[in-house]
């Protein structure tokens, strides 16, 4: 914005030397026309007769003696160009004074942006409290989790240490408008000082007007020339002439060619028009097909929903049967409890038995006794060890029938947790829709 500004002022700064270089123009080239005139009058004087001392003289003779003692052509030359440049100079007078007036508009318009930038810095600062305000009075009143009270916190924060800069922005921006201001006024007292010398080389010009008046009689005489001068233009304008007509016929013939290329642009966007109707089409058969697919997939979609519940029912199904087995399993482990047991009778029984085959050897003569006792011993015994094979068959039966059972099941739970997974992600989805 500063460096923006440095600019108009240095265009401003700029503008009022140059109506002064004009103005220094227009006084030389008078200056010259009076030195010439004078110059003129001295030679006149010479070249007439003293008996002729009239006191004044008719302008027409003073042209004509003039004429006569210099050459017309050099005469016109500079009363033209004294003339043109005087014409020039009135004309960039207007243009720097209607300049002037454009930089002080712009001048305007940039101080009126940066006032309006400074309102809306204004209206930012004050949005920035007013966001500060609500957050404070949401954060009384509404009772929200940790995390978004320091959230709100750290914004708060934020706007606060933020507000310090937008007001010195405000403020920066206060000043800019304040110096532009100033330079305005001085802008505007540069126009008016500018206006004043455009009054005054009006009158400059007025006084050069009637001089140009003088000047006029006299080239009143040199139409004659410019009328021979006419004759010879006339003749350059015939043969002008001829070439432009030779120039419209190559006219008429571009403008064929031009005809013909139109043509080719009408088939061009024909063709286009064509391919932009069949790319619409082949873009409907795909959307068509794309429905379809998807269609398909709903259906799809349906009866895998359908085998995952058919699942779940074998998997609870699966389960009971489980749960059946694991209490086969207990049943079986109280069985296995029992025939420890029956194993530690045995021991015992063994035990005795021991004792009392050393108390056989020792007491041979209570061996008729006590053989009756050991027979029984023996039967009980054989029917124990029969009944511990019988257990032990048992157990291996169920060993073999539980430990299957418990890899199927893990099997099915591994199997079943990607289908249960994917079903709870189908419902949520549904959910969603």
């Amino acid at each position: 914005m500063r460096h923006f500004v440095s600019l108009e002022l240095s265009r401003v700064a700029e503008l009022p030397l140059r109506p002064l270089l004009y103005a220094a123009a227009a006084a030389a080239t008078a200056a010259g026309v009076y030195y010439y005139l004078n110059n003129h009058g001295d030679g006149e004087r010479t070249t007439l007769d003293p008996a002729d001392t009239t006191p004044t003289e008719d302008p027409v003779q003073m042209g004509s003696a003039e004429s006569d003692l210099v050459e017309p052509d050099l005469m016109c030359d500079v009363d033209e160009g004294s003339v043109t440049q005087t014409d020039s100079t009135a004309s960039q007078t207007d243009s720097t004074a209607s300049q002037t007036d454009s930089s002080a508009s712009q001048t305007d318009s940039s101080a009126s942006q940066t006032d309006s930038t400074a309102s809306q810095t204004d209206s930012t600062a004050s949005q920035t409290d007013s966001t500060a305000s609500q957050t404070d009075s949401t954060a009384s009143e509404v009772s929200l989790s940790e995390a978004e009270e320091k959230y709100e916190l750290e914004s708060c924060a934020r706007l606060e240490n933020e507000k310090p800069e937008l007001l010195s922005d405000v403020n920066a921006l206060q000043d800019s408008v304040q110096e532009l201001k100033k330079e305005l006024s001085e802008a505007r007292k540069r126009n008016d000082e500018l206006e004043m010398e455009c009054n005054k080389k009006s009158q400059e010009l007025q006084l050069l007007q009637i001089q140009h008046n003088a000047i006029k009689t006299h080239l009143r005489k040199e139409c004659e020339e410019e009328r021979r001068a006419h004759s010879d233009l006339k003749s350059q304008y015939n043969q002008s002439m001829k070439t432009l007509t030779q120039t419209e016929v190559c006219l008429a013939e571009v403008e064929e060619k031009n005809v013909c290329e139109r043509y080719s642009n009408d088939e061009i966007v024909d063709h286009m028009l064509e391919l932009r109707g069949k790319i619409y089409h082949d873009h409907k058969r795909e959307q068509m097909r794309l429905e379809s697919e998807r269609e398909i997939l709903q259906s799809q979609y349906k009866e895998i929903f359908q085998q995952c519940d058919e699942l779940l029912m074998d998997c609870r199904r699966e389960r009971e049967a489980h749960n059946i087995l694991k209490s086969q399993y207990d049943h079986l482990q109280c069985w296995e409890s029992e025939r420890e047991i029956l194993q530690s009778q045995y021991k015992e029984i063994l035990q005795q038995c021991d004792e009392l085959l050393m108390e056989c050897v020792r007491e041979r003569e209570a061996h008729n006794i006590l053989k009756s006792q050991y027979d029984n011993v023996i039967e009980t015994l054989t029917h124990n060890e029969e009944l511990l094979k019988y257990f032990q068959i048992s157990l291996d039966e169920a060993e073999e029938i539980y430990w299957p059972a418990m890899e199927f099941s893990t099997q099915l739970e591994s199997d079943l947790s990607p289908a249960v997974g994917g079903r709870a992600l189908g419902d949520t989805q549904s959910v969603t829709r």
